[in-house]
């Protein structure tokens, strides 16, 4: 039996009882939402629609300090950093005016890679564009997965709903951090007025988010609602994807590879060639720098030919089960430390005992030698 409208609007198309209930752990606590608010589920969704169109488009709308920035980082950490696939993302933010050249920026990119883009705060930048170039970089995204040759996921940040070109706002997935009445009537008219109710509870919750620190969510399984307090550790958003809208409860997460601190746009530094790269590397610090060399490109750019396959098979069962437990780190720091310190005594004591060994040994053939 295929899927219905209905289920697409509502939800229940999803893997599951709809109202399906799971836990996201905070401070030792776990707090309770439908797994359809996770924010684990709508990375699933995207990576299941991006393996099939090999590009998607996601736009992030809300005020100054909605969220915006967090949600992106938390979504780009869950799909690409804590992903349990067998795919490696290179994640690349860009920011304002390097929208205006995003046509060069596809072009130095290189090739055969995935790649997650983030365009962020690019509210009217286009405007000081003409019409024939706004449409040159518009046509760009539309063979974008052809000129890369790799799965492609684009992410576009603006403050306000028409402050960026129809086409480049016509994405699949968008997610909203705020809702002003102006806002309201905007997006009613985009995601369909059979959608207002929704669009209209969301405002009331995003202005109880903000003026009173906390706000509630209906609870199909009881009278009473969930209540949360703001950034304890969620905010929410509405989540529109197809025809389907429903909230969204985002906490903040990351890492070095997701943060926007350290991209830069590929024009902004001077190129190096790779070979003075690893000379400069191996003059610090020999051969042996080769590996870090090596695991460095695999986990900051998606390059994993150039780690051996045992490594790299070895790097997914960490991912997975730092993704499954709740491992301390410096608990386990110090178990590597531990474990090595053992192996230097053990690899000592055979040493001594073989050097005592051959000492006997000598000793032993003077003692019966007949001069």
């Amino acid at each position: 039996m295929g899927i219905t409208l209905k289920q697409l609007q509502d939800g229940s198309y999803q893997a599951g009882e709809k109202n399906h209930i799971t836990t996201y752990r905070h401070n030792d606590e776990d707090k309770v939402l439908l797994r359809k608010h996770h924010i684990q589920a709508l990375a699933n969704d995207i990576l299941r629609m991006n393996q099939h169109n090999s590009y998607t488009g996601i736009l992030v709308c809300g005020k100054s300090g909605s969220g915006k920035t967090t949600l992106v980082q938390t979504l780009l950490h869950r799909m690409a950093c804590k992903n349990r696939e067998n795919k490696a993302w290179v994640i690349r933010w860009f920011h304002r005016d390097d929208l205006t050249r995003m046509d060069e920026i596809i072009d130095s990119l290189e090739k055969g890679l995935n790649y997650l883009l983030v365009f962020d705060d690019v509210s009217y930048v286009l405007n000081k564009l003409s019409s024939k170039r706004q449409k040159e970089l518009a046509e760009k995204l539309t063979h974008i997965r052809h000129d890369l040759g790799g799965n492609v996921i684009a992410i576009f940040n603006i403050h306000y709903l028409k402050a960026l070109a129809p086409i480049m706002r016509d994405c699949d997935f968008k997610l909203i951090t705020s809702m002003t009445d102006q806002d309201a009537q905007n997006w009613k008219g985009t995601i369909g007025w059979s959608k207002q109710f929704k669009i209209d509870k969301f405002q009331q919750k995003y202005l109880s988010e903000m003026q009173q620190g906390f706000f509630e969510l209906e609870n199909p399984h009881a009278e009473k609602p969930w209540t949360y307090e703001t950034n304890e550790p969620f905010r929410v958003a509405l989540s529109a994807h197809i025809v389907g809208l429903d909230y969204l409860l985002f906490p903040k997460e990351g890492c070095k590879n997701c943060s926007p601190e350290g991209h830069f746009s590929p024009q902004a530094k001077q190129k190096l060639p790779g070979k003075e790269f690893l000379r400069r590397v191996q003059k610090s610090y020999g051969t042996f720098g080769k590996t870090p060399l090596a695991f460095y490109l695999f986990y900051k750019h998606g390059v994993k030919h150039v780690i051996k396959s045992n490594y790299f098979k070895c790097s997914k069962m960490i991912d997975e089960i730092f993704s499954e437990y709740n491992v301390d780190v410096n608990e386990l720091a110090q178990a590597i430390l531990d474990d090595h310190a053992n192996h230097k005594h053990s690899e000592r004591k055979q040493g001594s005992r073989e050097h005592s060994e051959k000492r006997q040994r000598i000793k032993d053939s003077i003692i019966k030698s007949p001069i």
